[in-house]
């Protein structure tokens, strides 16, 4: 079967395996029916999945915590097995299936992308692998008398200014952020300037002194660089390499279980 190693097509390692992904433990551990044995292997099993939890090692208080729910939890699987719970459980049935199919999947060895398939992925992603874009902006600013506009004379100037080369922080007005934004959102910016922004901040418009009337006076905004927004193979290869991956091993879980249906005779179909 493509994409799976050939030891792992025998069903009884499978078997073996849902064992240890349901149950935590393999039964091997038990050393009788009326016995449940805490061993050094479930200590560091609930010590382990205690630490992924709280995202730090457990204490000792809560290991001997982890370690009594461990106990208690198989000691009721063990009750409910003896009295065959398991047997024509529709849940049961399903939540087996599941983990055999996760287990297909997890440990399938399947090729890795080449270039060309990721180029392809990317072009087949939509916006997914977009992010939210940010903005290099120069700045300066003029501010409008109370109750009057700005004279269209002084804005004149400060633009004739501010394309001949002039430095921004002179060019006009004091304003108390200063002349230089950096990865700054559109969103932020538009909460500074007091306006909308969305026909400046454009690619299009890159390195162009442009005017927005603001809440305080008159904004001139040169754009000088976008970041992110728009994906790139660079941008997005570990993202790209993990859908590709995931869905060959959705496809060698899908084969798996074509392969079992060569095994098994399927009636009333």
């Amino acid at each position: 079967m493509k994409g799976i190693p050939a030891p792992l097509k025998q069903p009884i390692i499978y078997f073996a395996l849902a064992g240890g992904a349901v149950f935590g433990v393999d039964s091997a551990l038990r050393s009788g029916a009326e016995s449940i044995q805490v061993t050094d292997t479930v200590r560091k099993e609930v010590a382990a999945q205690l630490e992924q939890s709280l995202l730090r090692p457990p204490t000792a208080e809560e290991l001997q915590q982890g370690i009594g729910d461990w106990v208690n939890t198989e000691l009721l699987y063990r009750e409910a097995e003896a009295l065959g719970l398991q047997h024509n459980d529709s849940v049961i049935r399903a939540h087996l299936a599941r983990k055999l199919e996760l287990l297909v999947r997890d440990r399938s060895v399947v090729d890795q992308p080449t270039e060309a398939e990721i180029e392809a992925e990317l072009a087949n992603s939509g916006d997914r692998f977009s992010g939210p874009e940010t903005f290099d902006v120069t700045h300066a600013f003029v501010l409008q008398p109370k109750n009057k506009p700005p004279e269209p004379a002084r804005i004149d100037g400060v633009l004739t200014l501010l394309r001949a080369g002039a430095d921004p922080l002179t060019a006009g007005d004091h304003f108390p952020r200063g002349p230089k934004f950096t990865r700054i959102p559109r969103a932020r910016l538009e909460q500074i300037v007091g306006a909308p922004l969305s026909d400046l901040l454009r690619r299009d418009k890159l390195n162009q002194w442009q005017t927005v009337t603001g809440s305080r006076g008159i904004h001139f905004i040169r754009l000088d660089a976008v970041h992110g927004g728009e994906a790139t193979v660079e941008s997005a290869r570990q993202g790209l390499i993990g859908e590709i991956v995931e869905k060959r091993k959705g496809e060698a879980a899908r084969q798996f279980v074509a392969d079992l249906r060569e095994k098994y005779t399927v009636e009333g179909l």
